[in-house]
């Protein structure tokens, strides 16, 4: 007597969400953006989004930084040897800056570097931008302190303000600039400049990503079926990681050296990601995300 066959056992194919991690969702979002998309249905990775941009942002503001060290370290360099030539140097006295040679100075005097002009000046009242300078942004030292220019694109009224007055100066460790302390000065200036850009490079990634992610949220809000505030979170998680590998490229483009500017760079690189994704979550037709 032949018995019949055993019927295999039926399994039940299981999806714990629990058991999902976001660092299986980042590396999807570069291999498989729909994908790693559509499992932030399934928990809400706030945490590990915004962790992630916050350190691609510091990462990419403190590489940006290092790259740009050379030139501005080189600029200080050529602006203290200035000063030191045309002023013999200078110490806080009386909440003032007091040249070592002549005070005050008889006229103004400009230096042209690489990342902006150089001034110095008799006092901050008589200051003027250089007229056939090429640079549209500079430094100004006087008695009454630190100041910046910036000139205006649209060819208006230059902006000038005096960022460091030398009575704040004179309650700080500012170091003063002697022919014996050139170095010290140096790297105190290099330093503050360095802070500055860097904490001015992460705050820009971090904006390209925020604009970018609210963009697209509303894009994907306008055109989901159903018109839900509600889902506007959602979308706004998605929209962020969607930012995060073109903002990775967009780094990587700008430390090699190409041409674009971060903001145009980033924009290109974001519809080149979009128009993949959308292709490749669908075997080749074109849907949106």
């Amino acid at each position: 007597m032949t018995l019949p066959p055993a019927t295999p056992p039926v399994t039940k194919w299981v999806f714990r969400a629990q058991a999902l991690r976001y660092t299986q969702i980042l590396r999807l979002l570069f291999s498989h953006p729909m994908l790693g998309c559509g499992l932030l249905r399934l928990r809400n990775f706030w945490l590990g989004t915004l962790v992630s941009l916050g350190a691609l942002s510091l990462l990419g503001g403190l590489l940006l930084t290092l790259n740009l060290a050379p030139e501005y370290g080189a600029d200080i360099r050529k602006g203290s040897t200035f000063l030191l030539r045309e002023t013999g140097g200078f110490h806080l006295e009386q909440e003032l800056l007091r040249w070592e040679k002549e005070n005050p100075l008889p006229s103004l005097k400009h230096l042209n570097l690489a990342h902006g002009a150089l001034s110095l000046s008799p006092s901050w009242q008589e200051f003027s931008p250089p007229a056939a300078s090429p640079q549209e942004k500079g430094v100004v030292f006087c008695p009454e302190g630190v100041g910046l220019w910036m000139a205006d694109p649209e060819g208006g009224e230059d902006v000038r303000f005096l960022a460091l007055p030398a009575h704040k100066l004179a309650r700080s460790t500012f170091p003063g600039l002697r022919p014996d302390s050139q170095d010290l000065f140096c790297r105190f200036v290099f330093l503050v400049i360095c802070g500055c850009l860097m904490l001015l490079h992460c705050l820009d990634l971090l904006r390209l990503a925020l604009t970018t992610g609210v963009a697209l949220a509303v894009v994907w809000l306008f055109l989901a079926p159903e018109r839900r505030l509600r889902l506007l979170p959602h979308f706004l998680l998605r929209g962020l990681n969607m930012t995060i590998p073109p903002l990775l490229a967009t780094l990587l483009w700008t430390l090699a050296g190409l041409p674009f500017s971060l903001d145009t760079t980033f924009t290109l690189l974001l519809l080149l990601y979009v128009l993949y994704a959308s292709i490749e979550g669908r075997s080749g037709v074109m849907t949106t995300l």
